[in-house]
């Protein structure tokens, strides 16, 4: 394949602003998800176009409007910040311009084996897109394994998971200034690592720490509620709520029991062709993927997959007003609360549509993108 690179966003149609109510049709009971097997297929190796550009999308949004100092915020963008065979998801929670939380996994392709878990959906249809023998890992679900490997190739002394914690808390109650700061000292060779961000010793310490600040500058964006509470909790887990072709990333803060801020995404393999990659995947972690797939974000494709939806299914809202409805329908809200949205909707004949419950939301699988919430709200407890 020709291989290209493309950094940003492809061209969203709308920003995940969370006060902002989905504009569509009022009949939208046909908006169903366009994920279909047909269009969301395997290319073989025969089939695939050989003559294929692979581009990329981090899925940043620099034009995002920033919510006054007393509302937190997440932001999410995908990074290469250690080479080019795997990927990392960076998401941050914000107030004003200071950090309160940062969240760092990383995706590779490695040899299957009982050794490694693949992310959910491995052994069904999703999995169905992996070069032969390889295996999609989060290096934060196979923590322990990851960090056997890490001694056993580069003699390392400390965990994957330790390190990137050292990376995330150095971040929180800083400024996008004050990083900088530290990583102009990381650029100086003669300076140890642990000596500026203690606990950490991954030689790529300065590159995580520029993926942080790039999602804290310009990745998508996810409003919050107005709170100004100093005890937030957050988790962030990796769940299937639309069935076995697609992995989704759901990250939750959590202020008591109300939900404070939620930011989703979601990956699946689609057409080299048509949609672009997360970064890398014209390089090494693209080798990972059977020959004419990429796996992309949604997000970052916003566009073009929900063109999908609507030449599939006659959608009327795209596929990130949808999902910007259902996090607005949490954001704000209870655990019990949105536990009694998802019974609501579980209640629902196929007469009924999902809008009925959730306003802007037309997916059949509503009641799963919120099931995935509250699995990770919790996880944030």
């Amino acid at each position: 394949m020709k291989k290209g690179y493309l950094t940003g966003l492809v061209t969203l149609s709308a920003v995940l602003l969370m006060g902002c109510a989905a504009d569509g049709a009022s009949d939208a009971s046909s908006d169903t998800t366009a994920e279909t097997e047909t269009s969301d297929s395997v290319v073989s190796d025969k089939e695939a176009d050989e003559d294929v550009t692979i581009t990329t999308a981090n899925g940043a949004n620099a034009k995002a409007e920033i919510p006054a100092d007393d509302t937190v915020y997440m932001r999410q963008l995908y990074a290469a910040p250690h080479g080019e065979k795997s990927v990392a998801v960076v998401t941050v929670m914000m107030r004003g311009d200071t950090i309160l939380s940062a969240e760092i996994d990383e995706f590779q392709y490695l040899a299957a084996s009982d050794e490694w878990t693949g992310v959910v959906n491995s052994d069904k249809k999703f999995g169905e897109n992996y070069n032969d023998g390889q295996l999609l890992i989060s290096k934060q679900e196979n923590d322990d394994a990851y960090s056997d490997l890490m001694a056993e190739r580069g003699d390392s002394t400390g965990s994957w998971g330790n390190n990137i914690k050292a990376i995330t808390d150095f971040a929180v109650g800083k400024t996008v200034e004050e990083l900088k700061e530290t990583t102009e000292e990381l650029s100086d060779e003669a300076t140890g690592i642990s000596d500026v961000v203690s606990g950490a010793t991954f030689v790529d310490t300065k590159g995580y720490l520029e993926a942080i600040i790039e999602a804290a500058e310009s990745g998508a964006l996810s409003v919050g509620m107005e709170t100004d509470s100093d005890t937030l909790t957050q988790a962030q887990l990796i769940a299937a709520p639309h069935g076995e072709q697609s992995v989704a990333i759901v990250t939750v803060a959590l202020t008591g029991e109300t939900i404070a801020a939620v930011f989703m995404d979601e990956l699946q393999f689609l057409s080299a062709d048509s949609y672009a990659g997360v970064p890398n995947s014209d390089l090494g972690f693209g080798e990972g993927a059977v020959s004419g797939q990429v796996l992309a974000s949604k997000l970052a494709n916003d566009e073009a997959y929900s063109d999908l939806m609507k030449a599939n299914r006659d959608a009327t809202y795209t596929w990130s007003e949808n999902i910007q409805a259902i996090q607005s329908a949490a954001i704000g809200s209870t655990i019990a609360e949105v536990e009694a949205l998802i019974a609501e909707l579980s209640g629902q004949s196929d007469d009924d549509s999902p809008e009925d419950v959730v306003s802007g939301a037309t997916f059949v699988d509503t009641a799963g993108y919120l099931q995935a919430i509250v699995d990770a709200a919790a996880q944030a407890k």
